[in-house]
């Protein structure tokens, strides 16, 4: 029995519907995209950053895949000084996830699920994000202040990164402004220019 006329039109205007309604979300998708940054990569604890580097330089560390408890072994007979070197890092690292978190969330983003998930709505091609868009790195001042405590001893990994971040941002909070100047010098010795906001809430 073939369809009505109203019921075919009824269909029509129900696939015609369907269709607005999916470019309008993949146009919704496409505009959250275009001003999302590019999410982190680092581990964000000291030994697992190690271990990346083995993996990374097998060759270069004489590191076997096929036995991965040598990682322990190796991270065993670091220095005290190379293995600060790799928690500094990850320090870093564990600030700028951070960072991003709190603009995803700021969006309108609650997970990294939803953020994978909108990556593969909006197909395979990578879409180039103008780094205006991309979150500013306000932590960069303290960071280099972070990097200086952990040198001297003031602030340690002894409890975690995240305690250590705590302790470094409680001392932050303390110094005038005419101290915290000192680490904004420091961090732009390596930049072109000082930033406008250099004090951590």
């Amino acid at each position: 029995m073939n369809a009505s006329p109203a019921h075919e039109r009824g269909q029509k205007k129900e696939s015609m519907a369907s269709k607005k309604h999916d470019r309008v979300r993949i146009e919704e998708l496409r505009a959250k995209l275009i001003a999302l940054p590019e999410s982190p990569n680092g581990a964000t604890k000291g030994y697992n950053l190690f271990s990346q580097y083995c993996y990374q330089n097998s060759e270069l560390v004489e590191f076997s895949l096929s036995s991965p408890g040598q990682v322990a072994a190796l991270w065993k007979a670091l220095s005290d000084i190379e293995r600060q070197r790799f928690n500094e890092e990850a320090v870093i690292n564990l600030a700028r996830a951070a960072e991003y978190d709190e603009w995803a969330h700021a969006v309108g983003y609650t997970s990294m699920c939803e953020i994978n998930r909108d990556r593969g709505f909006s197909g395979k091609k990578k879409l180039h994000i103008p780094t205006s868009l991309r979150p500013a790195r306000k932590l960069s001042v303290f960071l280099t202040f972070v990097k200086a405590k952990v040198a001297s001893g003031e602030v340690s990994y002894l409890k975690g990164l995240a305690a250590a971040m705590q302790q470094a941002s409680k001392i932050w909070r303390q110094l005038t402004p005419s101290q915290k100047a000192v680490y904004s010098a420091q961090w732009a010795a390596n930049h072109e220019e000082i930033p406008a906001e250099s004090s951590q809430t």
